[in-house]
């Protein structure tokens, strides 16, 4: 559990990590009241889920295992960790990554009613990113390039130097 970094009061629900070169360059937690005031976000409430959790169980019952589904051989399970259909209605859980394949046109109705989606749309603090313009490049290579310089990376730094370079024509030229 971590606190907000800003009032150290609350407990933090909005993790900001800034990465440079593959790693962790600065981190900022926050609380949804500290990320609002401080305009870093915008704190977007989570729609309300359409499902319980005693919902969700009974949908997952209308999965058919092997005993009621005819299409399906008898004793079909998950190659890999050996759960299933009537286990994973039972547990409501998969059982590994590999269970997805197996039970996937059985998951797919699930999800559909429960995310209104079949795949994963993520979330992103704010209104999502845009893809980054030739001005964002170039400064994101220049920073690139002071870094090279001051770790006396020459090599990293001359390659650099030709992609600004190059990414200068190529603005020059729209």
């Amino acid at each position: 559990m971590q606190y907000c970094t800003a009032c150290n009061k609350s407990i933090a629900t909005i993790h900001i990590l800034d990465l440079k070169d593959g790693s962790i360059s600065d981190e900022k937690h926050l609380c949804s009241s500290c990320a609002d005031q401080s305009g870093l976000v915008q704190v977007q409430k989570a729609p309300p889920i359409a499902l319980g959790s005693a919902e969700m169980l009974d949908l997952i019952g209308t999965i058919k295992t092997p005993e009621s589904d005819p299409d399906r051989p008898r004793g079909t399970a998950c190659p890999a960790c050996g759960l299933t259909a009537a286990e994973f209605k039972v547990r409501g859980r998969l059982g590994c990554p590999r269970c997805y394949d197996v039970f996937r046109s059985a998951l797919i109705t699930v999800l559909e009613r429960v995310h209104d989606e079949t795949c994963h749309r993520g979330r992103a603090p704010g209104q999502g990113s845009s893809p980054p313009t030739a001005s964002d490049i170039l400064a994101d290579l220049r920073q690139k390039l002071a870094d090279a310089v001051g770790r006396e990376n020459y090599e990293e730094a001359a390659s650099l130097r030709d992609q600004i370079r190059q990414q200068e024509e190529t603005k020059d030229a729209s």
